[in-house]
């Protein structure tokens, strides 16, 4: 084979791969903001539907020790009212990111699955009013045991447990809170 042979069909593939890398660059960098823009209001909408029912007319956020998340607290006429938690746990398909409210009385008021990786149809499932609304007992709960205060979704035993796994550990960031004598 002649050398012109290989030579300009490789030469032309590296500018063609140099011309893709390049019109992705700046395809990121057009859309960057308007995805970390998408990406704060759809953090705002699962807070919100997180706290229920909760009356609130103030918001703060504060850093707790191990907890790389902001943790939110919802303050009515100076008092807080509510806490928003952030916890990021293993499931079977990967990273869970679940946001979960919790009253200042320690009950969970609701709770959202913000980023899932889990088998569609299965773990997936989860991410269901049916399976979640389970956690919201309208009265604090010690700890969510599945198999015991929680039905694993069928077939996803591992995805529930990672759920649970989730409030649980929001639950304690409360009563870290509330015994640290903090808001």
């Amino acid at each position: 084979m002649k050398a012109k042979q290989i030579f300009i069909p490789a030469v032309l593939l590296v500018v063609i791969c140099v011309i893709v890398t390049g019109l992705l660059a700046v395809t990121n960098e057009l859309t960057k903001d308007k995805i970390a823009e998408m990406n704060a209001a759809a953090a705002d909408e699962a807070r919100i539907a997180v706290l229920g029912d909760t009356k609130y007319d103030d918001t703060q956020t504060k850093q707790i020790a191990d907890n790389p998340y902001d943790v939110y607290v919802y303050y009515n006429a100076g008092h807080p009212v509510a806490y928003v938690f952030t916890e990021t746990v293993k499931g079977y398909g990967g990273d869970l990111t679940v946001m979960i409210g919790v009253s200042f009385e320690g009950a969970v008021t609701g709770v959202e699955i913000t980023e899932c990786n889990e088998t569609v149809g299965l773990g997936a499932n989860t991410q269901k009013p049916a399976f979640r609304d389970q956690y919201v007992k309208g009265e604090a709960v010690d700890e969510y045991v599945v198999g015991q205060n929680i039905d694993a979704v069928t077939g996803a035993t591992i995805s529930s447990k990672a759920v649970t796994k989730a409030v649980n550990a929001a639950l304690e960031q409360y009563r870290i809170i509330r015994n640290g004598g903090e808001d």
